[in-house]
């Protein structure tokens, strides 16, 4: 079964609720005049940023605006406002009011996602910034941080961009911009603290688990000067991380981007297989005829899985690489997003659109394995319980299934799956016969 992560933000519905306690939100002032309200009670400003369509949005004024700890807190420091970020043909004289300082906002800061808080000292200059839904402790940590000069986001900019940022102080910036997905930004700061600081380190104080993490997470080119870190000191790196093969998946990641995803990206447009051979010669001449036949399998797989996808063609295609890539290099049993990706081809491609019985054996080896290192996920368990109804191993199968259902009783699918493997129907999908 297909496993559905959820997440907690809207990323490009809120009423303009009264509301009795909690935060008192301004509504009869203009802009100039709360920055005037501002700067005469020394309190700083509060902007919540919303959206009609965001979920989020209407949750935030319903268990956190609301909240009198939240009340308490920002009315004695903050002046409140609402402005709504996009228009609709119900937007009231007030919302129009405020049409073009959203308008304006909205390009000056960039904001990825909804809700959005912007934050302004009590001189009216933009000092934070955040996203996403939060609670109500966490809201409060957040507006108590929007008045600390040490960890105000745009104060924090401004300090990088004059030169009067240390380097102990850029992880925190690049932590805060790439949860607000400044990734021009965040690339800039990160390239500066890795050329200009950690390297510039010893080795027995750079080869370390939270430096190489870093530069892990950063590497975005095989010309990067660190990039040779993770081939001329692979193994020394996999010691550091104690996980052997970590280096080689940096690098196969760089080589993904930079060779892989840019052919496919034509061939996507054009409809035209990529010329493997040659892009095998060009990963063979720049690092080797390992790395050339690992990611050639990759792209191969990458390939036919968007044409199964989109064109529901070449499935066989698909699950013939997809197999040989996991059978000749293996994946990595301590990282669930793995086992998550070995369940996707087990269950889309071998079980609902595979028949040779070879491969069905080679999903139910994997998903064995899979639900042994994962026993609180039925989706796992789910497709393992089909894979062997399908090879027709049907009282394991239903004793499975049973067991699925057991976990999540709720899955209307998963009892479905149960009812029909009781009556000996198939629980696929029958191809329809086209003539």
């Amino acid at each position: 079964m297909r496993i559905l992560i959820q997440l907690a933000i809207c990323i490009p519905l809120i009423a303009n609720a009264q509301q009795n306690n909690g935060i008192k939100f301004e509504e009869s002032l203009s802009w100039d005049q709360v920055k005037e309200k501002a700067k005469a009670q020394n309190k700083y400003i509060f902007v919540d940023c919303y959206t009609t369509w965001c979920g989020p949005c209407k949750m935030m004024d319903k268990k956190v605006y609301s909240n009198d700890t939240v009340g308490n807190y920002m009315n004695n420091k903050y002046i409140s406002i609402k402005i709504q970020m996009d228009t609709s043909a119900r937007d009231n004289e007030h919302v129009k009011k405020w049409h073009t300082i959203a308008n304006f906002l909205r390009q000056q800061t960039k904001i990825p996602a909804y809700p959005a808080y912007l934050f302004f000292s009590p001189n009216g200059d933009m000092v934070h910034k955040d996203i996403g839904y939060k609670s109500p402790s966490n809201f409060v940590d957040l507006a108590s941080i929007a008045t600390d000069p040490n960890k105000q986001y745009y104060t924090l900019i401004e300090n990088y961009r004059s030169g009067k940022m240390d380097f102990s102080e850029m992880p925190y910036l690049i932590s805060m911009a790439t949860a607000l997905m400044d990734n021009e930004l965040v690339s800039v700061i990160a390239q500066d603290y890795i050329d200009n600081y950690l390297l510039n380190l010893e080795e027995d104080t750079l080869y370390t688990k939270k430096n190489i993490l870093f530069i892990s997470n950063y590497i975005n080119s095989s010309k990067a000067k660190y990039f040779a870190l993770f081939s001329r000191e692979s193994e020394r790196i996999d010691a550091v991380m104690a996980k052997k093969g970590y280096s080689q998946k940096i690098v196969d990641q760089v080589i993904k981007n930079e060779e892989i995803i840019p052919v496919l990206t034509v061939a996507s447009q054009t409809g035209e297989e990529p010329n493997w051979n040659k892009v095998y010669k060009i990963i063979q001449k720049n690092f080797s005829t390992e790395y050339a036949e690992r990611n050639i399998l990759t792209g191969k797989e990458l390939w036919y899985k968007y044409n199964a996808e989109k064109y529901d063609k070449n499935w066989s295609e698909y699950i013939k690489y997809a197999i040989q890539k996991v059978e000749k290099y293996g994946t990595d049993t301590t990282d669930f997003w793995q086992d998550n990706y070995l369940n996707d081809i087990a269950w889309f491609g071998i079980f609902l659109h595979g028949n040779d019985i070879k491969q069905i054996g080679t999903g139910i080896k994997w998903m064995k394995n899979v639900i042994q290192r994962n026993p609180n996920q039925p989706g796992f368990k789910d497709t393992y319980a089909n894979l062997l109804y399908k090879a027709g191993h049907t009282r394991e199968a239903i004793s499975l299934e049973e067991e699925v259902v057991k976990q999540d009783p709720q899955n209307a699918e998963f009892r479905t799956t149960l009812q029909k493997m009781q009556r000996g129907e198939p629980t696929w999908t029958i191809p329809e016969v086209k003539h």
